[in-house]
C-alpha cells in the first residue's frame, strides 16, 4: 500500500501519454501508485500503457466504456489505495521533484491539502506562469480564507492539477457523469469547504499543455449546457452559506459560465435553451457582477452585451474567432 496515489485520466492520449507517464515514474519521491485510468479510448492508449505496467510494478491499468473525465476520476479514487491523491491529465507532465515537495509540505504544515502552481506550455514550447504570489507559500485555516485565495487572489486554481491532497476529503462528493467542462471547479471548491489546513506554495511544478483543439477550446456540444446548469447550482448553493460576498462568488462564475455563449460562437451553433438558461442566471447576477472589482471591465462589457443582445454578441465574438484563432 502506497501512501500517494497518483491517477492518470485517460481519453484517446496516445500523442503525449509518454511524455507524461515518463514525469510520473522519474519522481525523486518513489513511494505511489500510479493509476492509468482508460475512459473508454479508440486508439493506441491502451497499448502505451500496458507497455508501463510490464516496466513498473507501481503502475496499474484500468479501463472502462466511456463516461467523461470526471467519472473516470472517480473510478481512480475508488481504486485508489493511497491516503494522498494527486492527479495528472494524459496530455500534461509534472517536475521531477513535485510529489516529493508537495508531500513534504503537507507533513511538515501538518496540512490536508497543499496546491502549488501550473505552467502553461503551448504547442511550440513557449511558457508562462500567470502566478503573481510575492509569498514563497500561504496557509489558511478558515472556509473564508480558502474561498478567498480561490476566488480573489486565485492562487488555488480550479483544476484539480498541481495539488496533492487527503483522500477522505472526497469521500462523499457526488460526482458528476456527463460533465466535462469544468467539472473540477465545483470539486476544488467542495475541498475547500473541508479542508482544515491548505498550504499555497508558489512554486510551478506541474506543466499544462495549453491545446487549443481541446473541448474547453472547441465547438459547443451538449456538454456545455449541462456544465453551464452545474455552474450554476455550485453558485446558487455556496451563495446560500454565505462564505464569502455575492459580488465575487457571481462575478467569477460569470466569466466561466460564458464559455458556453464563446462555444456556440465557434461552432456558430445556437441552442436557444442554453441561451435562455444564460441569459436568465446573468440577470438575476448582473448587480454582484458589476460590483465585483475583480471581474475586468472587458469581461463585464460581454456579459452587459450577451445578457441584452446575445446574437450581436456571439456574431462579433465569431468574426474575431475567424480573424484571431481564439
Amino acid at each position: 500500500m502506497s501512501e500517494v496515489s497518483v491517477i492518470v485520466p485517460m481519453y484517446n492520449a496516445e500523442r503525449y501519454l509518454k511524455r507524461c507517464l515518463d514525469s510520473i515514474l522519474s519522481q525523486t519521491f518513489k513511494e505511489f501508485e500510479l493509476l492509468l485510468i482508460d475512459d473508454g479510448s479508440t486508439d493506441k492508449t491502451d497499448v502505451i500503457a500496458k507497455e508501463y505496467c510490464e516496466r513498473d510494478s507501481r503502475v496499474r491499468y484500468i479501463r472502462q466504456e466511456n463516461a467523461g473525465p470526471d467519472y473516470a476520476r472517480k473510478r481512480g479514487i475508488e481504486e485508489a489505495t493511497g491516503e494522498y491523491l494527486m492527479f495528472v491529465d494524459a496530455d500534461d507532465y509534472i517536475r521531477i521533484d513535485m510529489i516529493q515537495n508537495l508531500y513534504g509540505e503537507l507533513k511538515e504544515h501538518h496540512a490536508d491539502f497543499v496546491c502549488s502552481q501550473m505552467m502553461r506550455v503551448d504547442s511550440h514550447g513557449k511558457k508562462w506562469n500567470d502566478c503573481n504570489m510575492k509569498e514563497e507559500a500561504l496557509e489558511s485555516h478558515s472556509i473564508r480564507e480558502n474561498l478567498y485565495h480561490f476566488f480573489v487572489t486565485r492562487y488555488i486554481s480550479g483544476s484539480y492539477d498541481t495539488k496533492l491532497f487527503e483522500k477522505k476529503l472526497l469521500q462523499d462528493y457526488k460526482f458528476l457523469k456527463e460533465s466535462v467542462i469544468g467539472e473540477d471547479v465545483s470539486v476544488i471548491l467542495y475541498i475547500l469547504q473541508h479542508a482544515k489546513c491548505v498550504r499555497i506554495l508558489k512554486e510551478a511544478y506541474y506543466f499544462y499543455f495549453w491545446n487549443e483543439s481541446s473541448i474547453s477550446h472547441s465547438g459547443y456540444t451538449k456538454r456545455h449546457k449541462i456544465s453551464l446548469q452545474n455552474y450554476i447550482q455550485v453558485k446558487e448553493g455556496l451563495l446560500a452559506k454565505g462564505y464569502i460576498e455575492p459580488e465575487v462568488i457571481c462575478g467569477f462564475f460569470a466569466e466561466y459560465e460564458m464559455a458556453a455563449a464563446t462555444a456556440m460562437s465557434r461552432s456558430w451553433y445556437f441552442d436557444k435553451e442554453t441561451i435562455a438558461i444564460l441569459k436568465n442566471d446573468l440577470r438575476k447576477s448582473m448587480k454582484e457582477i458589476l460590483k465585483n472589482r475583480h471581474t475586468s471591465f472587458y469581461m463585464k462589457v460581454c456579459i452587459v452585451m450577451f445578457r441584452y443582445c446575445p446574437y450581436l454578441f456571439m456574431g462579433i465574438y465569431r468574426i474575431i474567432y475567424l480573424l484571431t484563432g481564439r
